[in-house]
C-alpha cells in the first residue's frame, strides 16, 4: 500500500474498561482511535499479555469520509466482550493431612454466578449438588488409600467445567522400628546396623535416622516413592566399632514429616554395644 495525503497514523488511542469487573460476569472493553485516516483500511485488534484476544470485525468509524482531506475519520472505535470467566475453584482447607480411618470435611465453592452445580469426584463419598455454588466432601472414616478427590464445577459460559484436585495425604504410623545388629562384631571391622520399618505411610515423606546416643550416624530418605499405600523399609547403616563404642547405645528412629509442624517419630528400643566377643541383641518396640 502506497500512503499519500487520504492516510494518516492515528493521533493517539484509548483502552475503556468498567473501574470494576465481577468474575464470570462478560463486560465491555472499548478501543477509541482518533485521528485516523482511513477507516477503511483501519484494524484493531486486543492483546491480553502477548495472546490476541479479539480483532477487529466490529469496528465502527464516524465524520466526513472525504478523501480529498486528511482528517477522513476524525474518530474509530472497536468493543469486545471481556473474557473475564474464569476457572474459579476454591478448596478449604487447600492442604489436608488425615490419618488413615479418621474423619476428613473440605469445601469446595466457586464465586462465579452462572454455576450449573458443584460436586466431587471420589471412589470415597462422591458429591454431585446440581444449583449449588458450593459442595462438601465429607467422609466420617477415610479407609482409602486411593482416593483422590477432585471437585468439580459446571458453568454455563465457558469454561463450562473446571476441576480442581485437592491435595490429600493420608499416613499412618509404623507398626513397628526395630534395631538389628549382627551376632558378633569385630573392633575395626565394618559390619551393618539395620533399621526396619513396618507397615508406614506415605514412604515419600519417610525418614530412618541411625543414633549412636545422641550423634546421628546417618539417615536415608525415601522421596521418591510415590506409593500411597503403606510400605515396609529395611535400611543398613555401615558402622566400624572401636574400643570407646563398648557400652554405647544406638537407636533407629522412623520420621514422617507431613508438612510444616506435622513431624512424627517413631524409635526403636535402645541397643547397646557389649563386650566383644559377648553376643548382641536385636530389640524392637511395637507401637500399638
Amino acid at each position: 500500500m502506497n500512503f499519500n495525503n487520504e492516510t494518516k497514523l492515528p493521533e493517539c488511542i484509548f483502552l475503556f474498561a468498567p473501574e470494576f469487573m465481577k468474575i464470570g460476569n462478560g463486560s465491555n472493553l472499548k478501543c477509541l482511535v482518533l485521528g485516523v485516516a482511513s477507516a477503511q483500511y483501519l484494524a484493531v485488534q486486543f492483546y491480553k499479555g502477548d495472546d490476541q484476544i479479539a480483532g477487529s470485525d466490529n469496528v465502527t468509524h464516524n465524520g466526513t469520509q472525504n478523501t480529498n482531506t486528511r482528517h477522513l475519520s476524525p474518530y474509530a472505535t472497536s468493543t469486545i466482550a471481556a473474557a473475564s470467566a474464569v476457572c474459579d475453584v476454591n478448596i478449604d482447607p487447600s492442604r489436608v493431612v488425615v490419618r488413615f480411618g479418621d474423619p476428613v470435611t473440605v469445601n469446595c465453592s466457586t464465586t462465579r454466578e452462572d454455576v450449573l452445580g458443584a460436586g466431587w469426584e471420589s471412589s470415597v463419598s462422591p458429591v454431585n449438588e446440581l444449583d449449588s455454588k458450593i459442595a462438601v466432601w465429607n467422609v466420617s472414616s477415610l479407609t482409602a488409600w486411593d482416593a483422590e478427590p477432585r471437585c468439580f464445577i459446571n458453568y454455563t459460559n465457558e469454561p463450562k467445567q473446571c476441576v480442581e484436585k485437592l491435595d490429600l495425604v493420608i499416613y499412618k504410623y509404623p507398626e513397628s522400628v526395630s534395631l538389628i545388629a549382627p551376632e558378633f562384631r569385630k573392633i575395626g571391622v565394618e559390619s551393618n546396623i539395620t533399621c526396619q520399618v513396618l507397615d508406614v505411610a506415605p514412604a515419600r515423606y519417610l525418614t530412618v535416622k541411625l543414633y549412636k546416643g545422641d550423634e546421628q550416624l546417618g539417615n536415608r530418605s525415601f522421596t521418591h516413592n510415590s506409593t500411597r499405600f503403606p510400605v515396609n523399609e529395611s535400611v543398613p547403616f555401615p558402622v566400624t566399632p572401636t574400643r570407646a563404642d563398648n557400652g554405647a547405645e544406638y537407636t533407629c528412629v522412623a520420621e514422617l514429616q507431613l508438612g510444616p509442624g506435622e513431624l512424627i517419630k517413631n524409635a526403636s528400643l535402645p541397643f547397646r554395644m557389649l563386650p566383644i566377643g559377648k553376643s548382641l541383641e536385636t530389640l524392637s518396640l511395637f507401637v500399638i
